[in-house]
């Protein structure tokens, strides 16, 4: 067998590094995990960066809205065509983890009530949320966003859909800060022009927050 050589393996590294000890990204010096053991952690910048997701139960329901299932266990509300309805989610405290300067994503799962008929239609969710800190201001924002339907829903498709403000996220970086608590409310909004599909909608009795963490 021939014999090969090869210039890209880096000497052995020895037992022990006096830390912190830093690995930077060869293709993005922006991007590294560094690990820190004075302070106990693992630190992290750029695409090194993990991406965490915390579930938001159900708390209360929101106007008219009625008990459903997405497939037979998975409970949901069950909002119609012709509805304002959701409901409200339990609060959270902003994870001390949590990069606030990076944008985060409010997520939710839904299905058809029943078999779409008709394609081209759009469902308008609005999103509403509170968030406040010991002994500050109180802050509260809200976003309608229009999902398309997709081509021949059926209610046995199921989606996870982001409600986005644009980009791709829902809150921009820097919208939240440690130490405060945040609450959410999701509703369909059916009464809405904008909102023209004819069909009950099933929204899963949980959301999911996903946000970008500085550390492992």
């Amino acid at each position: 067998m021939p014999k090969t050589y090869t210039d890209d393996i880096a000497p052995v590294l020895p037992s022990s590094i006096a830390g912190p000890f830093q690995v930077v990204s060869a293709s993005d010096i922006n991007s590294w995990i560094k690990i820190d053991p004075v302070n106990a952690r693992i630190m992290a910048a750029g695409g090194a960066q993990p991406i965490r997701r915390i579930i938001l139960p159900s708390a209360r329901t929101y106007s008219s809205a009625s008990s459903s299932a997405i497939g037979q266990y998975l409970v949901a509300l069950s909002v119609t065509a012709t509805q304002l309805g959701g409901f409200s989610l339990t609060p959270i405290l902003i994870p001390d983890d949590m990069d606030v300067t990076k944008p985060c994503k409010f997520k939710i799962l839904i299905s058809p009530a029943a078999n779409a008929t008709t394609n081209g239609q759009v469902i308008r969710f609005s999103l509403a949320e509170t968030h406040v800190a010991d002994g500050g201001t109180r802050t509260e924002t809200s976003l309608d966003y229009d999902w398309n339907v997709p081509d021949n829903w059926a209610t046995t498709n199921n989606n996870l859909v982001t409600i986005d403000s644009g980009g791709g996220s829902t809150f921009a970086g820097n919208t939240f800060q440690h130490g405060q608590t945040i609450g959410f409310r999701i509703a369909r909004n059916g009464p809405a022009a904008q909102d023209t599909f004819d069909k009950g909608v099933n929204i899963a009795e949980y959301a999911l927050f996903e946000y970008t963490a500085e550390q492992y």
